[in-house]
């Protein structure tokens, strides 16, 4: 069983590391390919969770339009899989990277397999392009591997066929399983504390990150004015951990305080961020992998989105919406600081994403999907 994994951004590379490893448990041809979407950030993720690129496409980022991104990967992708030849090619979420690899596996006439598959909005404007990319995988894709009841719900109502929908859970518990002793590590701490310095263990600890493309403008300078204005009004520490892109880091640029109830730090690797998230106490963020993460570990989070494809968040009490709006998020945020008894409320909330198993589920499926296809091949032994 032949299996291509393609890979662009660093979540990706977070929980397809999980399925990467399952499979090559099962079968000794798995191949990797990096497309070079998000390159330092990528490798970076590979050193963190171990595993290592077999190809890597060289993609020109002299442009940050998704169009033209697709559009080159749509160029570069056939030559790898022509080379390949897999019998799944597997991709994950909803990048540029994701739609362009399952467009080129589908081209190529090799079964698409779609990992985080039926997470929608309802919005195609929010987050975009991100809701359209995984609504088009979703109709070209052979298998679809959801990782909660509401994602398979989706994907039945769309009129995917049932048959080839698996409820696994979502592979960033796994992920969470495998990297967490790693990012506890002395290291790591003594890594952090050279950006950081001490953070009073007297204060509610505050990560905060934003990085959507939807929110870049006014929507990222609302976040911005409303951390400034709780962290001079609340006894809290906030964290600002800032993203690469330029247009981000400019919203939060002169936000710290001098006292240093709200300091911003540069972009952190996998295992130090995790580190933060394992440390704080509440959580604001319009990231969907961060949202799961801290789900996963029992933290409360304000999302800085007005729709979310993660209801599941919402329903358990683990989250808020706050969308971008100043007013709410300072209100949010300061009444969660000053009440120990909701956040405690917050942190007992069932995890919806899984129990860490479900790339073992993946990997399984795709090999007995295989055997039925391929009765009197050889395959290695399931342990």
């Amino acid at each position: 069983m032949r299996v291509l994994v393609i890979i662009g951004t660093r979540p990706e590379a977070i929980k397809l590391a999980p399925v990467i490893r399952a499979l090559r448990r099962v079968t000794d041809y798995v191949t990797v390919c990096a497309t070079g979407q998000h390159t330092d950030l990528l490798r970076e993720a590979f050193r963190a969770v171990d595993i290592t690129a077999d190809h890597e496409v060289t993609l020109d980022r002299t442009s940050s339009r998704p169009e033209i991104t697709v559009a080159r990967l749509l160029e570069s992708l056939p030559a790898v899989i022509e080379r390949v030849s897999p019998d799944w090619l597997v991709v994950q979420g909803d990048t540029a990277s994701a739609f362009a690899g399952a467009l080129a596996g589908f081209h190529a006439g090799v079964p698409v397999v779609h990992v985080e598959a039926g997470l929608r909005s309802g919005d195609l404007q929010g987050p975009w392009p991100e809701e359209a990319y995984r609504s088009m995988i979703a109709r070209i894709a052979r298998l679809h591997f959801a990782p909660t009841p509401a994602a398979r719900a989706n994907l039945l109502a769309e009129n995917i066929d049932e048959a080839s929908i698996e409820m696994t859970g979502n592979t960033v518990v796994d992920a969470l399983h495998y990297a967490l002793e790693k990012a506890r590590s002395p290291a790591v701490v003594a890594q952090l504390e050279e950006i950081l310095g001490d953070i009073p263990a007297d204060r509610p600890f505050v990560l905060a990150t934003a990085h959507r493309r939807e929110s870049i403008g006014e929507g990222l300078r609302n976040v911005a004015a409303a951390l400034r204005a709780v962290a001079d009004d609340a006894s809290a520490t906030i964290v600002f951990s800032a993203h690469p892109n330029p247009a981000v880091a400019a919203a939060f640029r002169g936000l710290a305080t001098e006292g240093g109830a709200l300091r911003v730090i540069p972009p952190q690797d996998y295992l130090a961020f995790l580190n933060l998230l394992d440390r704080a106490e509440i959580v604001v963020t319009d990231s969907g992998g961060i949202q799961e993460e801290a789900s996963c570990l029992g933290k409360p989070v304000l999302v800085l989105r007005e729709k979310t494809e993660r209801p599941e968040l919402i329903a358990a009490g683990n989250g808020v919406l706050v969308g971008t709006d100043r007013e709410r998020i300072y209100t949010t945020l300061r009444g969660l600081i000053e009440n120990q008894s909701l956040r405690d409320q917050m942190r007992r909330a069932h995890n919806s994403f899984g129990d860490g198993k479900a790339a073992d589920r993946i990997a399984g499926r795709l090999l007995r999907e295989w055997r039925l296809a391929n009765p009197v091949a050889k395959v290695v032994a399931v342990p």
